[in-house]
């Protein structure tokens, strides 16, 4: 539409442009009335295009701000550049922190030894240490707070029914095997601490890595006949 609009004006601008010179060199016999009406448009016609041409058009301004585009571009992408960088450096120093040598029982004993009105700062301070324990599977729950995850609970001591514990949250669709995990199956968790209960002598991590332990192949076994159809 743009085109045609333009071709049309162009047209005009054109024919109103050789009428009125071939009417003002008397190549064509032409009255004056409309001598004086054409060369008036075609005047008008001539201000329209150079305002137009001159509003439009950038005669100084292109190389800066082309220059300015390319130089911001480059600052975007290279911004991109160092937060993906950082993201995976982070990562990396997440997975490979070395545990604590500190143990769950020494921090529930800390807790428990410090005065009541302190035991919420001294639980505190030691969240973000990292542990690397293995457990014996005693609970498996649907975590409260995200429907889509399972909380696991595993105590240090085997067969224990009541002693150190540790609670973490993941899916099922990541470990499948949880499912038809059985009471006691060692499980090797390491992550961040999240929280410490004094009370429920337990700590709640944030999984960096979670191993399941044990016969892998009783597990899979287990799981492909959990997930298997019978044929009828």
């Amino acid at each position: 539409m743009k085109k045609h609009l333009f071709y049309t004006f162009l047209f005009l601008f054109i024919a109103t442009a050789v009428i009125t010179l071939v009417g003002i060199t008397r190549l064509i016999p032409i009255d004056e009335f409309y001598l004086k009406g054409l060369f008036s448009s075609l005047i008008l016609e001539l201000c329209g295009a150079v305002i137009f041409i001159y509003r439009k058009a950038d005669f100084f301004d292109d190389a800066p701000k082309s220059n300015l585009s390319l130089a911001s571009l480059d600052v975007v992408e290279n911004a991109k550049i160092c937060n993906t960088r950082y993201l995976d450096q982070k990562v990396s120093e997440i997975e490979d922190s070395a545990p604590t040598a500190m143990t769950v029982e020494e921090v529930i004993e800390s807790i428990n030894a410090a005065p009541p009105f302190q035991k919420k700062e001294i639980s505190e301070k030691y969240i973000g240490l990292v542990f690397e324990k293995v457990g014996y599977l005693k609970k498996i729950d649907t975590d409260w707070n995200d429907k889509s995850k399972v909380r696991v609970n595993i105590h240090l001591e085997k067969g224990g029914i009541v002693g150190h514990s540790i609670w973490f949250s993941t899916t099922l669709d990541e470990y499948p095997e949880l499912k038809v995990l059985t009471k006691d199956s060692a499980i090797k968790v390491k992550g961040k601490l999240l929280s410490a209960s004094a009370e429920g002598l337990s700590i709640t991590l944030q999984p960096i890595k979670i191993e399941i332990l044990g016969s892998n192949k009783s597990v899979n076994s287990q799981l492909s006949m959990a997930t298997e159809t019978p044929l009828r």
